[in-house]
């Protein structure tokens, strides 16, 4: 009896497993497509970046807050509206490079709000107009600090040529969205781009070095023969 009674027990079981490898299954090609689809969204969003824009082919010569991707061989930058206002071919571009900025935006903000014109006129000497200056005088302090510590904005300076002449586009970004776009561009065009920070600090070194070797040859005295008349 004890048998019988562990057979029906296994096969009682066995729909329980077949159920469990069933939900295993299903649930390991669930999570291929999701892996599949968010690598196309990381690809998709790896390819498109936010920035802002200085460019002679712009109506406006100056954006922000636009969005730039490549599609179809172009780079296209579009407003936030999602209107086109640049579409470089990529065939067309004859050079680009990269260099970095310094962004002061939060210490420009903080000064601007520490010197705005107060719209309450407060008697000079009274508690009011002392507790305006104390705020004032904090944003300032505040603004100098901020002005110590700038983000670093990525430069890429895109240059083409078309029936209407040669172009350019200066494309201000984040230093990892700058790099990646970089990678693209160089990727779908094979043109090496120059790297001008290297460059300035190249050239900063080498005047470096030259300077101390001045300063050295300047320090060790000139010793002049002695010539005695005989």
């Amino acid at each position: 009896m004890q048998g019988f009674s562990f057979i029906g027990s296994c096969a009682s079981v066995r729909p329980v497993i077949a159920v469990i490898m069933l939900a295993a299954v299903t649930w390991a090609s669930s999570a291929a497509k999701a892996q599949e689809v968010s690598k196309q969204t990381v690809q998709r969003k790896t390819n498109l970046w936010k920035l802002s824009v200085i460019s002679d082919a712009m109506p406006e010569k100056f954006g922000k807050d636009l969005r730039t991707e490549i599609e179809e061989a172009r780079l296209v930058c579009r407003s936030s509206t999602d209107v086109p206002l640049i579409e470089i071919p990529l065939q067309t571009i004859t050079q680009f490079t990269r260099d970095t900025e310094k962004d002061y935006r939060i210490s420009r903000w903080l000064m601007k709000a520490a010197t705005q014109p107060s719209t309450e006129y407060h008697r000079i000497g009274s508690k009011e107009y002392r507790e305006e200056l104390k705020a004032r005088a904090g944003l300032t302090i505040m603004a100098i600090i901020a002005s110590l510590f700038p983000s670093h904005k990525e430069v890429v300076h895109v240059s083409w040529t078309d029936q209407d002449g040669t172009h350019f586009a200066l494309f201000y970004l984040g230093r990892r969205e700058g790099r990646a776009m970089l990678a693209e561009i160089k990727k779908q065009t094979g043109l090496e781009p120059r790297d001008l920070e290297t460059e300035r600090k190249a050239e900063e070194k080498r005047l470096k070095a030259l300077q101390r070797q001045k300063a050295k040859q300047a320090v060790i005295p000139r010793i002049e023969p002695d010539v005695t008349p005989e």
